[in-house]
């Protein structure tokens, strides 16, 4: 996959699907290496596709604001389609090349950890403490990075990120499939905590906190429900017993009672979490 099919897709990520946002990025960004060639900023051979100094690309950030708001365009002035400089589009697109450079450098370096991980727990902490870049692009303009307020803009983005990161190695680990239902449509999996994200720092990135569970079954173990006994086969909560006779229960929880979860790969659930997971059953 190309660069600018990967920034595609990490744009489509961030918007409304459908929008057509991420496409009219990726010419924004087209549009934005020409404008920079016909003034002799960018020579014939270089490309914003290969540019992948955040320092430099914020730089050029503020000069491409700046020029976007120029009654003649600037350096767009040679650009028939004049909505992209004139609502703004070069600007936003390049700021989201540069958090996608950022974005990406730092899953990237979490996707090598875990690799080589053995370790479930030691791997938790490695990837929590692998660094976010201070980039200023991956904040609102106007705000700091150094601020108290850009701090913590930086930190909701970086938790934000660590988990789409264990979404990614849950889903892998299991080979994209419901462990319980065998279900392989990935939109409605989920990355389930056994030991809840906001209440187990220690184990929030620990491959073997998660279980790969379609989106009913996340709920329900979410919601202590349902649990795994030491054998990592389904029990159900005797708080459900009132629905043993509805049809839609038998069919979704009653006929999986008692049966094994299909193991992962790599990292097996942790049995000391999940026996605390059970202990919250009622």
């Amino acid at each position: 996959m190309s660069i600018s099919n990967d920034y595609l897709q990490f744009v489509a990520d961030n918007h409304a699907l459908g929008s057509g946002t991420a496409q009219s990025y990726v010419t924004a960004i087209n549009k934005l290496e020409n404008a920079l060639r016909q003034a002799n900023m960018l020579s014939p051979t270089q490309s914003l596709w290969k540019i992948y100094d955040t320092i430099f690309l914020a730089k050029l950030y503020e000069f491409v604001k700046k020029e976007q708001k120029k009654e003649d365009g600037g350096i767009f002035h040679n650009e028939t389609a004049k909505s992209y400089w004139q609502k703004g589009f070069c600007s936003a697109a390049l700021k989201q090349w540069s958090q996608f450079i950022s974005l990406g450098t730092r899953e990237e370096d979490m996707l090598k950890k875990i690799a080589v991980a053995s370790n479930g727990s030691q791997l938790s902490r490695e990837l929590m403490d692998t660094p976010l870049s201070q980039n200023p692009l991956l904040i609102n303009d106007d705000l700091s990075i150094a601020s108290l307020e850009g701090k913590t803009a930086l930190r909701e983005i970086e938790v934000r990120q660590n988990q789409s990161v264990f979404r990614k190695m849950i889903l892998s680990h299991y080979n994209r499939c419901c462990c319980l239902t065998g279900l392989p449509i990935p939109e409605i999996l989920r990355a389930s905590h056994i030991s809840e994200w906001a209440k187990d720092k220690d184990n929030r990135m620990n491959p073997e906190n998660g279980l790969c569970l379609s989106a009913t079954y996340d709920a329900a173990f979410d919601r202590h429900l349902i649990s795994f006994d030491e054998d990592f086969r389904l029990i159900l909560a005797p708080s459900l017993r009132e629905y043993y006779t509805n049809n839609a229960f038998q069919e979704y929880f009653k006929r999986f009672e008692g049966a094994k979860i299909t193991m992962p790969i790599r990292f097996p659930p942790s049995k000391i979490l999940l026996a605390k997971h059970r202990e919250m059953m009622q």
